[in-house]
């Protein structure tokens, strides 16, 4: 199973998959195959796998929803992944990426007091992730106010300097160089 981890897809697909052969209702295994599937972009796939582990597994239902949103959302189907977050944040109201993943969703479509709504329960949750304040400066953005964008996206790549959208937004602003 380690050969996901080294990037050797094929690999941690036939052992994931002989792996399911003998355990066919293996949470952990479905799992670990789905998010290997969204790596691969094969995101239907994913969804598969993740539904299978939703059934099979209750006590973890909430993440699984969290992560079968995700391969919902890259595969073009938005109104299932809005679905799948609201599920799993009423499972688990304390899982702060799937409420900023959820105000992503509610930005992309102009849902702005909704994904502001999303963005600050993320960020009541956790204040160490970059990521939910560079959804919320574009959300500030988005609402036209420039100077809270700014200082949120400065923020984000303060705690994150990888976030290239956060970088690419504040050189659009002039902000950076």
């Amino acid at each position: 199973m380690t050969y996901s981890l080294q990037s050797r897809h094929a690999q941690a697909l036939t052992d994931y998959s002989r792996a399911l052969q003998l355990k066919p209702d293996d949470d952990t295994f479905l799992e670990s195959r789905g998010f290997l599937y969204v790596t691969m972009k094969a995101y239907e796939l994913a969804i598969a796998d993740y539904s299978r582990a939703i059934e099979v597994r209750s006590d973890n239902a909430a993440a699984i929803y969290g992560a079968r949103g995700v391969a919902h959302w890259l595969a073009g189907n938005h109104t299932s992944a809005f679905d799948d977050y609201s599920k799993a944040i009423s499972l688990n109201p304390d899982l702060a990426g799937t409420w900023n993943n959820r105000a992503l969703l509610q930005l992309k479509h102009g849902r702005l007091k909704e994904a502001s709504a999303d963005v600050e329960r993320a960020l009541g949750l956790r204040q160490d992730r970059g990521a939910f304040f560079d959804t919320r400066g574009h959300i500030y953005l988005a609402r036209g106010n420039r100077r809270a964008a700014i200082s949120d996206l400065r923020k984000a790549l303060s705690l994150d300097p990888s976030i290239e959208e956060s970088r690419a937004t504040l050189k659009k602003l002039g902000v950076l160089k």
